[in-house]
């Protein structure tokens, strides 16, 4: 399949109807914060037609619950603990130590369960590292110390992370996102939508959409996609 030209140029591509069209057509759930097709399913949590990215939600969740108990604990603020900060400090690397195992790991369970300890995780080591820690001038130097060491451990290991993290649209059998098989309802209500916004002077591009949505991503317009993702940067 091949897009509409006329002059060498493809009418319409630049248009506002069609900059709001690949921005939607690319564009990933707010909460998900990954596509929502099937192929995603092992980093989404889905209740009812909401779909979570399992990831946040399972973190979120383990630190509110990680705060509510400290509060419960402690009775006020800030908090109290019979625990030292290293004590605390050490816990929440041992509930850390998960998360480095997670990328090779891909079951759904264990990655419920490592992403809620790493939301613990990380409230027990600030509680420990800014809290706990005595005030005073070795302790404030600690302090820094502990923000530093922090801010590189969860550069690193996000590094990590997207380095070892199989995509999952690589092995996915059902074409390619965002045409993919999984992706079709979305698809189809964008070209509904597309439809009813077109304007007479829109035609072309709205026969190439279309077109485009039907036939799914192939060889012949992995170059029109990369157009279309780069006016929906611009767009959004």
């Amino acid at each position: 399949m091949k897009p509409p030209a006329e002059n060498g140029a493809m009418p319409g591509f630049d248009s506002p109807l069609a900059r709001w069209f690949f921005r939607e057509l690319f564009r990933k759930d707010r909460l998900a914060h990954h596509p929502t097709c099937s192929c995603y399913d092992n980093h989404l949590l889905r209740f009812g037609h909401v779909a979570f990215c399992l990831g946040c939600f399972c973190l979120v969740a383990g630190a509110i619950v990680s705060v509510s108990l400290l509060i419960f604990l402690g009775g006020t603020l800030p908090f109290h603990s019979e625990a030292g900060p290293w004590q605390m400090i050490g816990l929440g690397l041992a509930l850390f130590s998960p998360t480095l195992v997670q990328p090779f790991v891909q079951v759904k369970p264990f990655k419920v369960i490592s992403r809620f300890l790493l939301g613990v995780s990380i409230v027990l080591l600030w509680y420990g590292g800014l809290f706990l820690l005595p005030w005073t001038p070795f302790g404030l130097f600690l302090r820094l110390v502990f923000v530093v060491v922090f801010i590189l451990t969860f550069r690193a290991t996000n590094k990590w992370r997207s380095r070892k993290t199989a995509d999952p649209c690589k092995r996915c059998p059902f074409g390619v996102y965002p045409f993919c098989k999984g992706n079709q309802v979305k698809v189809n209500k964008l070209i509904a939508e597309l439809e009813r916004r077109a304007c007479p002077e829109d035609k072309a591009f709205v026969e190439f959409a279309t077109k485009l949505a039907s036939a799914g991503l192939t060889d012949t317009n992995i170059e029109i996609m990369s157009i279309g993702e780069a006016l929906a940067d611009r767009a959004g």
